[in-house]
């Protein structure tokens, strides 16, 4: 875990790599980019930076930022902007290739340690969603 929080704290730095990241992410699937085509990016820049900062925090114990997180899986729910559950796989695998890209010590160990944790918060983040129904 300390080396993922270690590898994201290289990769936050980079110019760009939030900017990568979401170019990425929307190239993975026309529904994706469908879904920004309205979005202010900045902010969502932000948005992104913070709840990847939440999710490393959550997964390491610290649950100060999990009211947070809740609010953003209840609006990525049903009564919000109903994410489809495949989206949060191109997420994971944009997130990753980018993180690769970015830090020059990413490794196969540390690409697996961040697809453990990611998809641990994920499925966390994703039954919270669901079950925000309205």
């Amino acid at each position: 875990m300390i080396e993922v929080i270690e590898s994201y704290k290289r990769v936050a730095r980079e110019p760009g790599f939030l900017d990568r990241f979401y170019t990425r992410f929307m190239e993975s699937d026309p529904d994706v980019r469908a879904r920004f085509q309205q979005v202010d990016m900045a902010r969502q820049r932000f948005v992104i930076g913070r709840a990847v900062t939440l999710m490393l925090q959550h997964a390491s114990g610290v649950r100060h930022g999990t009211d947070a997180l809740r609010e953003t899986a209840v609006h990525h729910g049903p009564g919000g902007m109903d994410i489809p559950p495949y989206m949060y796989d191109l997420w994971i695998d944009a997130l990753v290739a980018t993180v690769a890209e970015h830090d020059p010590r990413f490794s196969p160990d540390l690409d697996a340690g961040w697809r453990t944790v990611l998809r641990r918060e994920v499925a966390w983040f994703v039954d919270i969603a669901r079950n925000s129904a309205p």
